[in-house]
C-alpha cells in the first residue's frame, strides 16, 4: 500500500489502475473540521472537482472503472459535466442505502448516496458476480433459486458505521469497509492496482491490503495522512509480503 499526501493533480497516479474510487467533497455546504465542503456556487465546485476526476480517469488501464461516490445533489451535475471528457462510457449507478438517525419534518429524509461507475474502453474487463442472501428465507433449495443467493443489483444495502464501531477512526466522512470491499470484489481481481485520490481515512487502501490488491491513497489533509498511517501501521517497516506480493505496512486493525 502506498500513501501520498498532496493534491491528486500534482501527484503521479500511474496509468495501470483497475479501479479509481473517488469520494470527494459532496458540495454539502458543511465544514467538517478536517476539511471545508463549502462553495460559493455550483460552478465553482465543478471547476474544482472535474479536473481531478479527469486525472483519475487518465490513470485507468484499458477496461478499468472509475467509481465516483457523491451525494444525490452533486451526483447529477457531476455526471453531466464529466461525460464531456469521458464520453459515453457510463456503466452503472449504484445506490448505497443506509439506515441512520433522523427523519425529515418538511421533506423525505435522504438515506442514500450515489456511486456512478464509468468504464474505460478495452480489455481486460473485470466484472465479478457477487451474490447475497435472498430476502425470503428458506428458498435456496427451491427450483430457480441459486444456493449461494441472488445476484447483486445496483441497490446496495450496507449499514452506516455506528458510533461505537471498531472501524471508526474519528475521521468525519469515513465510509464502511463493507461498502468498499463490495466495490473491490466486483470490479477488481487479486493483484490489481487501485487508487483513491480523495482517501480521507484510507478505507479503500485498508480493504485493498486485506483482500490482496495494490493501492495508492492520496489526500491533501495532514489529519487524513496521519489517520491513514495509523490505520495501516505506526512504523514504515516491511516485515512480510502482503497477500498480493506487494510490500506493505503491517495492519493494526480498524
Amino acid at each position: 500500500m502506498q500513501i501520498q499526501q498532496g493534491d491528486c493533480l500534482d501527484l503521479d497516479l500511474g496509468r495501470s489502475n483497475a479501479l479509481v474510487y473517488c469520494d470527494p467533497p459532496f458540495c454539502s455546504q458543511r465544514d467538517w473540521g478536517e476539511f471545508p465542503d463549502t462553495w460559493t456556487d455550483l460552478p465553482g465546485y465543478l471547476d474544482y472537482l472535474i479536473p481531478r476526476l479527469e486525472r483519475g480517469w487518465d490513470s485507468l488501464r484499458p477496461g478499468g472503472v472509475m467509481a465516483v461516490h457523491l451525494g444525490t445533489y452533486a451526483a447529477a451535475h457531476v455526471r453531466v459535466h464529466l461525460e464531456d471528457y469521458v464520453g459515453n462510457t457510463w456503466e452503472s449507478e449504484i445506490v448505497w442505502c443506509y439506515n441512520s438517525g433522523g427523519a425529515g419534518q418538511r421533506k423525505l429524509a435522504n438515506k442514500h448516496d450515489v456511486i456512478n461507475v464509468w468504464r474505460k474502453d478495452g480489455e481486460p474487463r473485470t466484472f465479478n458476480i457477487i451474490r447475497e442472501p435472498y430476502a425470503t428465507m428458506n428458498v435456496k433449495d427451491r427450483k430457480g433459486f441459486h444456493p449461494d443467493g441472488r445476484m447483486q443489483t445496483d441497490v446496495w444495502q450496507v449499514g452506516f458505521l455506528p458510533t461505537n464501531s471498531r472501524e471508526r477512526t474519528g475521521y468525519p466522512t469515513q465510509k464502511p469497509e463493507a461498502l468498499l470491499e463490495r466495490l473491490l470484489l466486483t470490479y477488481t481481481n487479486p493483484g490489481d492496482r487501485v487508487c483513491d485520490p480523495f482517501a480521507g481515512s484510507g478505507t479503500l487502501g485498508a480493504v485493498a491490503y486485506r483482500i490482496g490488491r495494490h493501492s495508492l491513497s492520496c489526500d491533501t489533509s495532514d489529519e487524513a495522512y496521519r489517520v491513514m498511517v495509523g490505520r495501516i501501521g505506526a512504523e514504515r517497516v516491511f516485515p512480510q509480503e502482503a497477500p498480493c506480493g506487494m510490500r506493505a505496512w503491517p495492519k493494526r486493525g480498524g
